[in-house]
């Protein structure tokens, strides 16, 4: 990144760097943004893809990358900002991946519940491994949706399309496969 402004003054230059801390490589400045916490929650990464042109005087600064629109239209209530494009959404990120597991989670307690007897024949007379589920679910949702909850976990409020759905082919190929193992153990005695 090449800056055409003077690198003292920090409310002047490509980048803004008031409230961040100048890392140096060499002659070289940069800005290490704060994944982990939310220092950095009301930056725009998309700012860190800017070159400067010094030579052009009309306009010297252009997008490095050609950045699409955001799909997903959602206001963080963490910083009242969109989560496209800034630090945020890797915790929003974080918390799809958590419900995911918790997800792939039922299709595997179905699967470890008998050696051999198909869940068809088995069912769900197991009132305890209901109860398990619905504890599970109540807390996920616990973690991901109270306010002072989300600060100190780091999780997010997430829209219905990221609720476990990108983790449910998975569970299905889960149990699929673990109903085809127990036809096969049920039906040959070989294997």
């Amino acid at each position: 990144m090449v800056d055409c402004t003077n690198p003292e003054d920090p409310y002047l230059g490509v980048i803004n760097d008031y409230g961040f801390t100048r890392q140096s490589v060499g002659n070289m400045y940069g800005v290490v943004l704060d994944w982990l916490f939310t220092n950095h929650m009301y930056q725009d990464t998309r700012m860190g893809f800017i070159d400067a042109d010094c030579e052009n005087t009309t306009n010297f600064v252009k997008s490095a990358i050609k950045f699409v629109d955001c799909q997903v239209h959602q206001i963080s209530p963490i910083t009242e900002r969109p989560v496209c494009y800034t630090t945020e959404a890797l915790k929003y990120a974080q918390t799809s991946f958590f419900f995911s597991i918790c997800a792939t989670q039922f299709s595997n307690t179905l699967s470890c519940k008998t050696r051999k007897l198909s869940l068809a024949y088995q069912g769900l007379r197991n009132y305890f491994m209901i109860f398990g589920w619905c504890t599970e679910t109540c807390l996920t949702i616990f973690l991901a949706y109270l306010l002072p909850i989300n600060h100190v976990f780091g999780t997010r409020d997430l829209l219905f399309i990221h609720f476990a759905l990108p983790s449910l082919p998975f569970s299905m190929l889960m149990l699929v496969y673990d109903e085809a193992r127990k036809y096969c153990i049920r039906n040959w005695d070989g294997i």
